[in-house]
C-alpha cells in the first residue's frame, strides 16, 4: 500500500469514526433530555411532556 493510499484509507476510518461519536452524542442528549424531562414531571401521573424531534410522517406516494 503506497503512502496516498494509506493515507485515504485512515481519512476514511476518522470520518467514519466521527459520525459514530457523533450518533453517540446525539443519542445520549436525546437520553439526557428524557431523563431531565421525567426528573421534572415526577411524581405527577401524566407521561413527561417531551417529544422527539423529526417527522415520522409517512410521504404521500401519490
Amino acid at each position: 500500500m503506497t503512502k496516498l493510499q494509506n493515507s485515504h484509507q485512515t481519512a476514511k476510518q476518522d470520518k467514519s469514526k466521527l459520525k459514530s461519536g457523533k450518533k453517540a452524542l446525539l443519542k445520549q442528549h436525546t437520553e439526557d433530555s428524557i431523563d431531565e424531562a421525567l426528573e421534572e414531571s415526577f411524581p405527577a401521573s401524566d407521561p413527561p411532556a417531551w417529544t422527539a424531534s423529526g417527522s415520522t410522517q409517512k410521504k404521500n406516494e401519490d
